[in-house]
C-alpha cells in the first residue's frame, strides 16, 4: 500500500514539474517573440526565423534562427545564424548565451564580420519586470573583426559587469581585457610610421567603476544608452612593444556633461606616444612640438626623460598633462 502512495506521489510531482516545464518554455518563447514585436513597434527592424526551446526535464534551452536587430534611428545593426539562450528551468533569472562563430555588425558608416573560435556570455538578472543586471561576464577567444580593407583581432578578451555590492544606485563595476591585440593595418602603420613596434599589442587592461544616470536594464537597451555621472579607474593598463601606458583616478561629468577629475599617468616612452597622436591625426605638429616641449620638463624633473609621471587634468571642457593643455575633455554625459 505504502509502494503505491509513494508511486503516486512522484507521478504527481513529475506531472507537476512537467507541465511547469512547458509553461516556463512557452512562457520564454512568448516573451522573445513579444520583446521583438514591441521594437518593431518602435521602428527597429527585429525579428527571428524561428524560436525553438527544449532541454527537458531540468534545462529551458531557447535558440532564436537567424535572428536580427537594427535600430535605423542609432544607425547600428546586428545579425547571426543563431544565439542559443540557455538556463536552468529552476533559476529563470540567469542564463547563459552562446554565440555562432560568425556574427554580422554595422554601426553608421561602416559593416563588419565578428567571427570567433569561442564566444559565450553569462547574465544575471535582479527578479522583476524591468530586467536589471545584476552581473554580465563575455569570453571570447580567437576573436577577428573585419570590415571592407581592414581587420583587427585579439587572441583573447574577458569583459565583465556587475552591480556594485553592497549596493550604490546605478554604480557597476566594469572590467576589460584583452590579450594579443591586432590592430587594423591602416591604423597601425599611422601609429608606427617607423614600423618599429611589434604586429601584437600584448595586452589591454581596464577595471573602473561607472555610475550611471539610470540602471542597466532593458529599457537602456531599448532607449538612449545611459550616461555616465561619475567615474573611477582603479587601473587601466596598456602596453604595445615598448610603449606602456598606467593611469588610475576618479572623474565625474560637469553640468555640460564633459570630464572633470584628474588621472594619476605613467607614461613610458611618451615621444613615441605623441609623434603616433599626430601620425593619426589626433594632434597638428605645432600643437604637438609645444606639448612635447611642456612634457619634457616634466618628464626631466621627475628623472627620466623618457617616461612621464603626471597627472592628466580635466576641467572646464578642457584636458590637461601637467600644466599643458592637450585638447577637448571627454564627454560623460550627453548633452542638455
Amino acid at each position: 500500500m505504502k509502494w503505491r502512495v509513494l508511486a503516486g506521489a512522484v507521478a504527481l510531482a513529475a506531472l507537476a514539474w512537467s507541465g511547469w516545464w512547458f509553461f516556463s518554455a512557452n512562457l520564454r518563447e512568448e516573451a522573445l517573440a513579444g520583446w521583438l514585436e514591441a521594437r518593431r513597434a518602435e521602428g527597429w527592424q527585429a525579428g527571428a526565423a524561428a524560436i525553438r526551446t527544449g532541454g527537458f526535464p531540468n534545462r529551458i534551452d531557447t535558440r532564436l534562427v537567424e535572428p536580427a536587430l537594427a535600430d535605423p534611428a542609432a544607425g547600428w545593426a546586428w545579425r547571426a545564424p543563431f544565439l542559443d539562450v540557455l538556463t536552468l528551468a529552476y533559476e529563470p533569472n540567469a542564463a547563459i548565451l552562446a554565440f555562432p562563430p560568425e556574427q554580422s555588425l554595422a554601426a553608421p558608416g561602416a559593416r563588419a564580420l565578428l567571427t570567433s573560435e569561442r564566444l559565450r556570455a553569462s547574465i544575471r538578472f535582479v527578479p522583476g519586470p524591468s530586467l536589471a543586471l545584476a552581473r554580465l561576464s563575455a569570453v571570447g577567444e580567437g576573436l577577428s573583426l573585419a570590415g571592407e580593407g581592414w581587420r583587427a583581432g585579439a587572441a583573447d578578451a574577458e569583459a565583465h559587469v556587475e552591480a556594485v555590492r553592497p549596493a550604490v544606485e546605478n554604480a557597476y563595476r566594469l572590467f576589460l581585457g584583452a590579450g594579443a591585440v591586432t590592430l587594423p593595418e591602416g591604423v597601425r602603420s599611422r601609429l608606427d610610421v617607423a614600423g618599429a613596434l611589434p604586429a601584437v599589442a600584448e595586452r589591454l587592461r581596464i577595471d573602473a567603476v561607472a555610475t550611471f544616470d539610470r540602471p542597466l536594464d532593458r529599457f537602456a537597451l531599448e532607449d538612449a544608452p545611459p550616461g555616465v555621472r561619475a567615474l573611477s579607474i582603479r587601473s587601466l593598463e596598456a602596453r604595445w612593444g615598448d610603449l606602456a601606458l598606467t593611469a588610475k583616478g576618479d572623474l565625474r561629468a560637469d553640468a555640460a556633461g564633459y570630464a572633470e577629475g584628474s588621472l594619476d599617468v605613467r607614461a613610458e616612452n611618451w615621444r613615441a606616444m605623441l609623434r603616433a597622436a599626430v601620425a593619426a591625426g589626433a594632434l597638428d605638429a605645432n600643437t604637438a612640438g609645444l606639448i612635447e616641449g611642456g612634457l619634457g620638463l616634466l618628464a626631466r624633473l621627475s628623472g627620466d626623460g623618457d617616461a612621464l609621471s603626471a597627472p592628466l587634468s580635466f576641467s572646464g571642457g578642457a584636458a590637461r598633462i601637467g600644466p599643458v593643455p592637450i585638447g577637448e575633455a571627454p564627454r560623460l554625459m550627453p548633452p542638455g
